[in-house]
């Protein structure tokens, strides 16, 4: 069983594929405890998101429409210090995140 890794904030978006490359996920987060391959991570999230959703699978297959999903590690409070310079601290702010 693969270990247990906690996010405290994320957020995902589209790269988009051109004639030359496949399109991805990217994904900014900021773990609570980093993982120590962040490769592994990732290769660990693109099979979750193929186990739950079958359209992401067919795209992923061969990397033909989307490759692997790109993932940045930010540091701690990234969100909220990115919140704060924007003025949009509070409840009623969100960083947006599609799949939390």
């Amino acid at each position: 069983m693969p270990p247990v890794l906690l996010s405290r904030e994320y957020t995902a978006g589209p790269v988009y594929f051109s004639d030359k490359s496949s399109g991805a996920h990217e994904w900014i987060t900021e773990f609570v405890s980093p993982p120590i391959d962040i490769h592994d991570f990732t290769v660990l999230l693109d099979d979750a998101l193929k186990s739950q959703n079958s359209d992401y699978e067919a795209k992923r297959y061969k990397d033909k429409v989307l490759a692997l999903p790109i993932i940045h590690n930010v540091p701690p409070n990234t969100f909220y210090e990115w919140m704060k310079r924007r003025e949009k601290l509070g409840g009623q702010h969100k960083v947006a995140s599609p799949v939390k």
